[in-house]
């Protein structure tokens, strides 16, 4: 039934899109980033190829695309291994006895050939009606031409059709709705009919889905089609686990643009299933200690066990768990000696569902005798691992040992082995907590019997030496202080046992040590720069071990004064009737290297120095100045500023 639909669907969708039966062939197409899928309405007579030109908006003349006819596919073995996967669905839904049958169907029933090759690519190449273009120019219109041509190559006929090189999207699916049935989700949707003519291009849908863990991704393996007359459903097996899903959908034309999503729908998944009962309960009593072990359960989401205890023969058992057992073994300490017990255990998942009892076990608490302590553990340093050895105690019931590592002096200890092993040596590579330089490490060594009676622990510590240096400090900031010093500030080395920092100061070929500094004390003030000259800075980390980092170096810095000193003021001239003297009142600048003298022949004009070294006196005298001569004087520190000019003044 449900393969007549979809072909009566197909049939429905190549109707709407093929043009009336004894017209012209013609093009149909389909567009895709810079691609253009192009197919023939309808088949090519037997013997027939076709090639294909194209005109773009730069080009004069057509352009041939294909270097040999693109033809169809005679062989029926050819046309399998050509199709694919999808022989069998079409096969079947085409109600074909044989590939030779499937094939004559294909391209003597003009709309089945239409319809499967727009959902099927593989298909079209089979008839040999279609063509992919690539490379064209977004947003263009471009011009396609199909030429058919006979067994000679001789051409028969030709048609064109224009493209806009612009996707046109598909309409999206309307009412998405997702609900959970059981273990599955099932979605359903609605979409629109298929229209005559041209233009609605959707062939099938995708089906996307995210948790709180992962992005949307197109859960659909197979082709959704689009079908009329059947509901639109999909049935999502693998949103198994519990927690919260959400869907949207899409259409997609035989191209592979999608439409714009769908609504978006949330599923939240509740688990309303049990885990299955724990096998392989077994039990061994020691004294009023039992010791049950069980396998542990496949469910990836059972988040604990129960522990269910019956006295005799009553009917009623009794938790005695008080808390949620995590791994597949409990020890009941409350068991009397003497007294039939009977034991079962049940999983429970993180949904808080809990299965039926395990099958029960029956028990008599007998032994109570712990094993002795491990002989001789010695802990053996090897770079950065630890090697421990130690000897079977004298119990013939051992069933192995466990391994903890604590550090000296803390009172928790982390388990390298927590589940007893046949062994009489480990060692310890810091594979789950790193073993660091510098810290001495404690380990504890204890033997378990064979009714997991557990007995004294043997110790023995070990000195992981720090060879290795810090990491070296952050970035190095190395500021000019108005040319009096020089401000050095840096950041700390991301190694937490770093102790102080050396800074050393550079100077061309030359190095001095400024000294070493606490580690929280990372900026200095270096008064002892000299000016006009250009310094880095260079910082090391040194840890608590004496080991040094590699060294940070600060950019260079220029120590100069780039502030001007101020300007003169009551400046004087007077004229002796041989030179013109010109006066002035000292500035005061701590880095003042003299004065510079300028003249101008009007107060306003542009003024030219004079003085061919610096003025050290608070005069100037001008041998070659003349009455009218107007003069200014700048003041100018050792880093080369020079003040603003003085007023103006001319001798009178």
């Amino acid at each position: 039934m449900i393969k007549n639909t979809i072909s009566i669907a197909l049939f429905l969708f190549a109707a709407a899109q093929a043009a009336p039966a004894g017209s012209a062939p013609g093009i149909l197409s389909v567009v895709k980033a810079d691609t253009v899928y192009l197919y023939l309405t309808e088949p090519p007579r037997i013997g027939q190829a076709f090639h294909v030109d194209r005109k773009g908006p730069s080009d004069k003349d057509w352009v041939r695309l294909t270097q040999a006819p693109v033809s169809a596919v005679l062989d029926p073995n050819r046309a399998v291994s050509v199709i694919g996967d999808d022989f069998r669905f079409i096969l079947q839904s085409l109600k074909a006895e044989s590939p030779e049958a499937m094939l004559l169907n294909l391209r003597t029933d003009r709309l089945a050939g239409m319809a499967y090759m727009m959902i099927y690519p593989r298909v079209a190449e089979v008839l040999g009606r279609f063509y992919k273009a690539g490379g064209n120019e977004k947003g263009s219109k471009v011009s396609f031409r199909f030429v058919m041509v006979d067994r000679k190559g001789k051409e028969v006929q030709s048609f064109k059709k224009e493209v806009l090189i612009q996707e046109q999207p598909p309409v999206p699916p309307q009412s998405l709705a997702c609900v959970q049935e059981k273990r599955i989700v099932r979605a359903t949707w609605r979409y629109p009919k298929w229209t005559s003519g041209a233009g609605d291009m959707a062939v099938q849908f995708n089906l996307y889905r995210k948790s709180s863990k992962s992005k949307y991704q197109k859960i659909n393996r197979s082709i959704l089609l689009r079908l009329e007359g059947v509901a639109l459903e999909y049935v999502d097996e693998e949103a198994a686990e519990a927690g919260e899903y959400t869907y949207y959908l899409a259409a997609a034309d035989p191209a592979g643009v999608e439409s714009r999503p769908s609504n978006e729908v949330v599923v939240a998944m509740k688990d309303l299933f049990p885990p299955q009962s724990p096998l392989g309960l077994f039990t061994q009593a020691s004294g009023a200690r039992v010791e049950l072990i069980w396998n542990m359960n496949p469910e990836p989401d059972v988040a604990h066990y129960n522990v269910y205890r019956w006295t005799g023969v009553r009917k009623d058992s009794v938790r005695i768990n008080t808390t949620p057992v995590k791994s597949p073994h409990f020890l009941d300490t409350t068991s009397v000696l003497g007294t039939q017990y009977y034991f079962a255990v049940t999983a429970v998942d993180r949904a808080g569902n809990e299965s039926v009892h395990s099958t029960r076990i029956q028990v008599f608490p007998t032994d109570t005798i712990p094993p002795g302590k491990p002989r001789g553990l010695t802990a053996v340093v090897d770079k950065r691992t630890v090697l421990l050895n130690w000897s079977a105690p004298p119990d013939r019931d051992i069933r192995g040992y466990k391994v903890s590592r604590g550090f000296l002096g803390g009172e928790k200890q982390f388990n390298l082995i927590e589940k007893p092993e046949a062994i009489l040596k480990f060692l310890d590579k810091g594979d789950k907590e790193r073993l660091e330089p510098g810290r001495r490490y404690c380990y504890a060594v204890l033997a378990v019997d064979s009714v997991w009676l557990q007995g004294d622990t043997a110790m023995a510590c070990a000195f992981i030496p720090d060879n290795d240096p810090p990491l070296r400090p952050g970035a190095v900031l190395a500021e000019n202080e108005f040319g009096r010093a020089v401000k050095v500030k840096w950041n700390s080395s991301p190694s937490l046992d770093v102790e102080k920092y050396r800074v050393v100061r550079k100077e061309g070929g030359n190095t001095l040590e400024l000294g070493l500094f606490p580690a929280d004390n990372r900026d200095l003030r270096d008064t002892a720069v000299q000016k006009n000259k250009t310094y880095s800075y260079e910082i090391t980390a040194i840890d608590t071990s004496r080991n040094v980092s590699q060294a940070t170096l600060s950019q260079p810095v220029a120590v100069r004064d780039y502030q001007a000193p101020p300007k003169p003021r009551f400046a004087a001239a007077s004229y002796d009737g041989k030179k013109i003297l010109v006066r002035w009142e000292r500035v005061v600048d701590f880095d003042l290297a003299g004065y510079n003298v300028y003249r101008s022949k009007l107060p306003t004009g542009s003024p030219e120095k004079i003085n061919k070294q610096p003025v050290r006196e608070l005069r100037f005298e001008d041998a070659s100045g003349k009455k009218g001569f107007w003069y200014r004087i700048r003041a100018l520190d050792a880093s080369g500023n020079e003040s603003q000019p003085s007023d103006p003044v001319t001798p009178q």
